[in-house]
């Protein structure tokens, strides 16, 4: 079937063949101005409507020719980059200019001091923020970027000290600075004072966490792991905990509470930071451990992780069904399949796992080019589990692919219409019968086709196929040589 249509759209997109291009002549300097004038214009109008990514596609050409890769251009360009976070772009761009601090306020100099602290280029972005807030002492901007940076590269005294005047220039968000400013002041009473004059409730609302953090920046990780545990952050509590000390007893309750923490229920983000955690402090885990972590690992999409903690786990006997499942699936998702076809066949139980198991691990044959013995799998299935809907009626329906794959029409029809007729409570079955039909169609079959299309619409109505098919239920009652119908469906 699938040559059929690829043969149907060809026809359909034949037309004249295309008169050859004249050559252009080579420009002179003029258009080149001209045409330079024209696309930093609309990369200046995509920027002004929230469309940075499209500006730096109008600039690329720009950039390669060397008579039109001026200040103008290289600025704009790192201006766009900036805004789509393309920060290592900008450096590129911005790096070797000899005119970042005379030219355009300064301005390209501020985008490298923010470059760099985006990748966590500390030293550098401190360089950058000293001579960008030279050039503009004044600047609130400027001061915040320097603060940001003293405080990475652990001067927080002076950053704590930048901060304040930042937030001086900056009446704004001068309150978020404030609390910046505290978090790196080792001074309880300072920071105290800082606290004192933040009366907007939303910044005053994140002083506890402020407060964490400044004991976190002095070196007091107990006192830190402490308040964190009272914010509910419970994973930066216990890797403060796990960094506080060297002693086993209490690293063994942590890691105790860790393991307790991994088996709940987590979001991804957070099971990524605790199994991050883990592999950091713990490691080598035992198999249970193991388990635990491929578990979080394989629900935070995690497959390398999971496949190498099931493995593990799996070497020891221990995991059930269900996590050889999930197994399996981690090995699918590295396109693994081999290994996924052997890890899905050994699910047993339960049941209706067992038979999704036996479909997956059939077309996990499939994808590893094993065609043949993926056949005889998925043959096996409709045999084995006919009674479980989607496990049956997903390996009929890749059957009918691989049928229609090797031009054998009339078979790939009659394996859309079991699914169709037998699963009609399936996904695939608007899809099966949208293909079955559209096969008849091709197959000089038009009215056979019309009803089939027709009834499509009737019976799976809001699926995606149902539109498509009242449309190709009005050419198949044309070709038939009914215009009435044909016009009635249109």
């Amino acid at each position: 079937m699938t040559h059929l249509i690829h043969l149907w759209l060809w026809l359909a997109a034949i037309g004249a063949p295309p008169r050859p291009a004249r050559l252009p002549m080579p420009p002179d300097s003029g258009e080149v101005r001209i045409t330079l004038d024209s696309t930093l214009s609309a990369a200046r109008a995509a920027l002004a409507r929230g469309r940075p990514w499209q500006a730096t596609r109008l600039l690329t050409d720009a950039l390669r020719d060397s008579t039109s890769r001026t200040p103008a251009t290289i600025f704009l360009a790192a201006k766009a980059a900036s805004e789509w976070g393309g920060w290592t772009e900008v450096l590129q761009l911005l790096s070797q200019e000899p005119w970042i601090d005379s030219l355009y306020e300064g301005r390209a100099r501020v985008l490298l001091t923010r470059g760099a602290l985006e990748l966590r280029a500390d030293s550098v972005a401190l360089l950058h923020a000293m001579e960008s807030l030279r050039r503009d002492p004044s600047s609130g901007e400027r001061l915040m970027l320097l603060g940001t940076a003293l405080a990475r590269n652990s001067a927080r005294d002076s950053a704590a000290a930048v901060l304040v005047r930042a937030a001086t220039r900056l009446p704004s968000i001068a309150e978020w600075i404030r609390l910046r400013a505290a978090a790196v002041t080792a001074d309880s009473t300072a920071r105290a004072n800082l606290y004192g004059s933040i009366e907007d409730p939303l910044p005053k609302s994140r002083i506890p966490w402020t407060e964490a953090t400044a004991y976190e920046n002095t070196g007091n990780l107990v006192e830190a792991a402490r308040r964190y545990a009272q914010l509910g952050e419970h994973i930066t509590s216990l890797r403060l905990r796990i960094a506080s000390t060297s002693d086993s007893a209490p690293r063994a309750a942590v890691r105790g509470e860790v393991f307790k923490l991994l088996a709940g229920r987590l979001s991804p983000g957070a099971a990524r930071q605790l199994i991050a955690l883990i592999d950091s402090a713990f490691a080598p885990l035992g198999p249970a451990e193991e388990l635990l972590a491929a578990r979080a690992a394989s629900s935070a999409g995690l497959a390398s992780r999971a496949a190498t903690g099931f493995a593990r786990a799996g070497s020891a006997r221990l995991g059930t069904g269900e996590d050889r499942f999930a197994y399996a699936t981690a090995l699918t998702r590295l396109k693994r399949n081999r290994e996924a076809a052997v890890q899905f066949m050994k699910v047993r139980t339960p049941s209706s796992l067992a038979a999704l198991s036996a479909y997956h691990g059939a077309r996990a044959l499939v994808r590893d080019g094993q065609v043949s013995r993926g056949r005889k799998a998925l043959v096996q299935v409709t045999q084995k589990y006919s009674r479980e809907i989607e496990p049956a009626a997903s390996a009929y329906f890749l059957l009918a692919d691989l049928a229609s794959d090797d031009r054998e029409d009339v078979e790939a029809r009659r394996l859309y219409g079991i699914v169709a007729k037998r699963y009609p409570t399936s996904r695939f079955a608007p899809t099966a019968r949208f293909r079955a039909a559209m096969i008849a169609l091709l197959s000089d079959q038009p009215k056979l086709a019309a009803q089939e299309f027709d009834l499509l619409a009737e019976r799976h109505p809001a699926s995606d196929e149902a539109l498509g098919a009242v449309y190709w239920a009005g050419r198949a009652w044309a070709a038939a040589g009914d215009s009435i119908a044909a016009r009635s469906r249109w």
